[in-house]
């Protein structure tokens, strides 16, 4: 078998068994370190002493003694269980751990690449031109066959077009199969022995693998952060970008080139900004009175009447399939992108340039050499911003972080284009479209922690409300073109407008598009409205839960008896947002509300009112629901209401943590709530 395959498949293997963190971060005078990253010595004796594992090194360049040291995890509950990492720790201080006291540990050189083998021949389809995707713990990959009946193994974007993907395997299956592999060669290698540590010869970062056979234990043994990531840029280069981006590009060139959406967006963001200013103050219930128990809900016809009278009636007809979490839909996006033959259109608030959102850039690229017209749209301060977070998985140590906009057009035919702040008004929008006939929408970016970290969902959508989300790409497109208000104004005279009649097919509902943008909170509108009419039940999750209006509401909800449950992440990307988090926990908590906190960092942006749904990219705070550009789908099918009740809430409900009496406040977080609540 090709020694690549096995190097590369021994890596993902490795962040598998264990899970991937942050690498090569801090820069760290450790020649000891690159010596065991880069496989230069071995250790001469593996011991373990109570909860710690001692790997013992004598570095034949200089004779230094040294020691890594690993403590094992305690066992940790089902719903808090991290990623199963051995992060090790280097020290010289002398060893006082008497001989008698240490349980030695076998190092074994040639067992992982045997049990890699042995997955790929059962994990790799029998037919010429076929594979498999795995989805690893730090890219996607393609195993597959090629037409001489060779295995390869490629990222998607370097994968032959005559090679069909019939199936994903992901890294549970690679986890499993391979620990699987490995304990039954060892068992039959060494009998009388249960613990090992596995050398990953040739692999960066990971140089070992613990085994304990007798407890069924395999974890990856991580270095410690010792590399500095890179950038394609120099501190004065980002602060001048920051300022030609906001300033001079946000507001000079965009008030020239749009100079009536320009003053829209002043007038629309000083107005509900004093709006969000006026928030009224909360009022408790004196009395928390019983659930409702009848399973009466809204008349989900008069209140479709009232969101047609009050903001519009329009509604395209579709289909949509909920795609939650990263392994959900980014395989799902790189397996239909492969094969467009048309177009890609990109729309997303952020594109970042983390390792494994270049394998996504890569794909783009190779799409519009092929000639797919491949156009990319993203938040022009956001682009910018990219520069300030480290990604947090690094596999190689050639990585340099460099522009999206650079990387993108670099040797393609991509069209990449940016969506001005001007007034620090965004484009939170995300919507991709496939050769006009499918598309995606909702909170997903396209970066690591989406595919990876965060729990996150988007739909899948198919019938004409894809021409609905491409008239909006291509609207705003020219509008962000040099030619802005004016190109604009040109496109929506002259341009016909598609007939969304065409390609309804029986099983498609009505999706009603809901937006926030200038002088039109919709989103806001139509919620507060669901709110108000709901009589059995109302269900949310959302990271940013600040807008005062929506609590009151909520809990005027709960004083009639509907069941109110709100879905928060345990832990929040936005330092502000986690103060204010808790101090709204607290209040929805008093009146009776049913708070949840999910056990990583969730990005969902979903509510089910009654019998009626909405979803999409909004927030629950002052920029989604009045200011920033967004988009949600409001939908009352029985069928994808109920979907989402089991596939999200009825499995975010037992994953998270019930609160069951009130967070203890520091006086900041009541600074970041009332913070919050401005912004």
């Amino acid at each position: 078998m090709n020694k690549k395959i096995l190097v590369i498949l021994a890596f993902f293997a490795a962040l598998s068994l264990g899970g991937c963190h942050s690498i090569y971060k801090k820069q760290q005078s450790t020649g000891e370190l690159n010596g065991i990253d880069t496989s230069s010595f071995d250790p001469d004796e593996i011991f373990v002493y109570q909860d710690t594992l001692y790997l013992v090194y004598q570095d034949p360049r200089n004779n230094d003694s040294f020691y890594l040291t690993v403590t094992f995890h305690k066992q940790e509950s089902r719903k808090n269980k991290q990623n199963s990492n051995l992060i090790a720790s280097i020290a010289k201080e002398n060893l006082n751990i008497p001989r008698d006291k240490r349980e030695e540990i076998l190092l074994v050189k040639d067992i992982l690449p045997q049990a890699i083998e042995k997955v790929v021949y059962d994990t790799v389809p029998e037919q010429n031109n076929t594979g498999v995707m795995l989805l690893t713990a730090l890219r996607d990959m393609v195993l597959y066959r090629d037409a001489e009946g060779k295995i390869r193994l490629s990222e998607p974007a370097q994968m032959p077009d005559d090679v069909s993907v019939i199936g994903r395997k992901g890294k549970k299956y690679l986890r499993r199969n391979v620990y699987d592999n490995i304990r039954s060669l060892l068992k039959e290698k060494y009998p009388d022995k249960e613990k090992f540590v596995l050398d990953v010869k040739g692999i960066s970062l990971i140089p070992y693998i613990y085994v304990d056979t007798g407890k069924n234990i395999a974890a990856a043994i991580e270095l410690p952060d010792f590399y500095e990531v890179r950038k394609d840029i120099s501190t004065i280069g980002f602060s001048t970008d920051i300022l030609y981006s906001f300033f001079i590009k946000s507001h000079i060139f965009a008030i020239i080139k749009a100079p009536f959406t320009s003053l829209h967006r002043l007038f629309s963001t000083a107005t509900y900004s004093v709006f969000a200013g006026l928030s009224p103050r909360i009022e408790d219930l004196k009395e928390i009175p019983p659930l409702n128990k009848s399973g009466e809900m809204m008349d989900i016809k008069a209140f479709e009447k009232v969101l047609d009278f009050n903001i519009s009636d329009e509604k395209y007809k579709g289909r949509a399939k909920i795609l939650i979490d990263g392994d959900a839909f980014f395989p799902d996006f790189i397996e239909k992108a492969k094969i467009a033959d048309k177009s890609i259109d990109v729309r997303v608030y952020i594109f970042k340039t983390d390792p494994y959102s270049l394998t996504l850039a890569d794909l783009l690229r190779s799409k519009s050499n092929e000639g797919v017209k491949v156009r990319v749209l993203t938040d022009e301060i956001n682009t910018v911003l990219n520069w300030t977070k480290d990604p947090e998985q690094i596999y190689s140590r050639d990585y340099v972080m460099p522009s999206i906009k650079k990387y993108l057009k670099d040797s393609s035919e991509v069209k990449f284009r940016t969506i001005l702040n001007t007034w620090a008004n965004v484009d939170h929008r995300k919507a991709i479209i496939i050769d006009s006939n499918l598309a995606y929408m909702g909170g997903m970016n396209f970066g690591e922690e989406y595919r990876y970290f965060w729990h996150d969902m988007m739909l899948l959508l198919e019938g004409p409300v894809v021409a609905k989300l491409e008239e909006d790409f291509n609207q705003t497109w020219t509008f962000a073109g040099a030619g802005g208000d004016f190109a604009a104004a040109g496109r929506a005279v002259f341009e016909r407008s598609p007939d969304y009649t065409k390609g309804v097919e029986p099983d498609m509902f009505d999706m009603r598009p809901l937006y926030t943008k200038p002088t039109s909170a919709e989103i806001f509108n139509a919620q507060i409205e669901a709110i108000k009419r709901a009589k059995s039940r109302v269900y949310i999750e959302n990271p940013y839960f600040s807008d005062v209006r929506i609590i009151q509401e909520l809990i005027n909800a709960r004083g009639r008896g509907v069941d109110v449950r709100i879905i928060l992440p345990m832990d929040n990307d936005v330092g502000m947002m986690s103060g204010n988090n808790m101090v709204k926990a607290n209040i929805l908590f008093k009146n009776g509300i049913t708070v949840y906190f999910y056990p990583r960092m969730s990005h969902i942006k979903a509510g089910i009112f009654d019998n009626w749904a909405c979803v999409g990219s909004a927030n629950f705070d002052k920029l989604s629901l009045y200011i920033s550009n967004e988009m949600n789908f409001g939908i009352s099918d029985p069928g994808f209401v109920e979907a989402l009740h089991t596939q999200l809430f009825q499995k975010d409900f037992e994953e998270s943590e019930i609160m069951d009496k009130e967070l203890e406040l520091k006086p900041g977080d009541y600074i970041m709530s009332t913070l919050a609540a401005q912004g």
